[in-house]
């Protein structure tokens, strides 16, 4: 099945398993672990491996422009950030905290990818929902104005949908109403 996808190769792989002796001894059976820091890219993640399905699907859609969230030290973002800098694709993180006043770790990594790094006080609904519209059309929000802060003409064909997975796989979607009061970028 996925072979027959299109994917863009990111990752060294396979990556190895290594045994661990002294787990093993205290649990019992043979333990080993799965050294996805190996992966090479941008130290490495599970997470690489989806991001070669994902990226291939955006490069045959003719996008430009990769969204994602996280946590400050996300590392899904940065490896996000460094598989659409590989690809030249625009990637936009959204971050639902306050700026920090110093980049350290993967926050660190993120700007020198080249990440457009946006933080957002709206909790992850309204900053969704703004993360898609800002980057489908930028200029179109104006912050601070509290509700109903859009710029209705350039935003007059938006359609946002946003559908998310959870971490039992199942699926999310969800159409939400625009509405801006605190962004920070």
């Amino acid at each position: 099945m996925l072979s027959s996808l299109p994917r863009f190769p990111l990752a060294h792989l396979p990556t190895p398993l290594e045994f661990l002796p002294r787990l093993s001894a205290a649990l019992g059976p043979r333990i080993y672990s799965k050294r996805d820091d190996q992966t090479g890219l941008a130290g490495g993640g599970n997470k690489t491996r989806k991001l070669e399905y994902l990226l291939a699907d955006a490069q045959r859609l003719g996008k430009r422009k990769i969204v994602t969230f996280g946590g400050l030290q996300s590392n899904h973002a940065r490896l996000t950030a460094a598989a659409a800098n590989r690809l030249g694709l625009e990637t936009h993180l959204f971050y639902f905290e306050h700026r920090p006043e110093e980049w350290k770790g993967n926050l660190l990594l993120n700007h020198l990818l080249g990440a457009t790094c946006v933080y957002l006080l709206l909790g992850v609904t309204w900053g969704l929902t703004y993360a898609v519209a800002h980057v489908m059309h930028p200029g179109a929000f104006r912050a601070g104005e509290g509700a109903g802060a859009i710029d209705r003409e350039a935003t007059a064909s938006l359609d946002i949908v946003i559908r998310a997975t959870s971490a039992d796989g199942s699926f999310t979607t969800s159409t939400f109403t625009i509405s801006v009061n605190d962004v920070d970028e």
